[in-house]
């Protein structure tokens, strides 16, 4: 699965300044979140950031929304495990929107993801 996240990490489209306060925000929010919701809920946000649904928004969606592994299909380098496949992502878009965060923001997130184990 690394292999995906750096093709990933490679491939993907460039993070703004908007995307990575989105990001913030998104991992922020999961504190006290129930652990069967969090995935659920960093997908859909990922759906919603541009820079991390990289053409994927719709079935990155649906797949948050309970509408099946089967719609990750459509995503490009989707391979395996459903699960597995969108922790990857995400730590590969949170590896890009670390670099455009500082400060007290940048310490945030590390915590967040750290607590996320993303």
């Amino acid at each position: 699965m690394k292999w995906i996240a750096l093709v990933f990490l490679l491939a993907a489209p460039e993070v703004s300044e908007r995307d990575a306060q989105e990001a913030l925000k998104q991992v922020g929010a999961m504190v006290g979140v129930d652990e069967k919701m969090v995935m659920q809920l960093l997908v859909q946000g990922c759906s919603e950031i541009k820079s991390c649904a990289d053409g994927c928004a719709k079935p990155l969606s649906d797949w948050a929304n309970g509408r099946g592994d089967d719609k990750l299909r459509a995503c490009p380098g989707f391979k395996g495990e459903a699960t597995a496949w969108l922790r990857d992502r995400l730590k590969a878009f949170y590896d890009r929107v670390a670099p455009k965060l500082t400060g007290v923001q940048r310490k945030q997130f590390d915590r967040g993801r750290e607590r996320l184990k993303l």
